[in-house]
């Protein structure tokens, strides 16, 4: 799993939600060029921001079955909350 623990997510999250700003910016301007297509843009931005909030909840199941099969933590940090290695003692 060394997609899941190198901060992946985060990464993937943020170009996500890029795309969707630039899209939503986008519709915005094609509305007011073309007021006829308001409700349609409308739609579409729901539409938009629903997906983006399926990315974020697959993130979710994602680093929960990282947790639960490595006991390890990457919610919010990305590399820095992985477990330590072992010690030799």
């Amino acid at each position: 799993m060394v997609a899941s623990t190198s901060g992946g997510s985060n990464v993937a999250s943020r170009r996500i939600a890029s795309q969707i700003t630039q899209d939503i910016n986008a519709l915005v301007q094609y509305m007011v060029e073309n007021p006829d297509t308001i409700g349609r843009c409308l739609h579409l931005m729901v539409v938009s921001k629903s997906l983006e909030r399926i990315a974020d909840h697959a993130t979710n199941v994602a680093e929960d079955v990282v947790y639960l099969c490595e006991a390890q933590d990457i919610r919010h940090t990305g590399v820095k909350s992985q477990a330590a290695p072992p010690t030799g003692a």
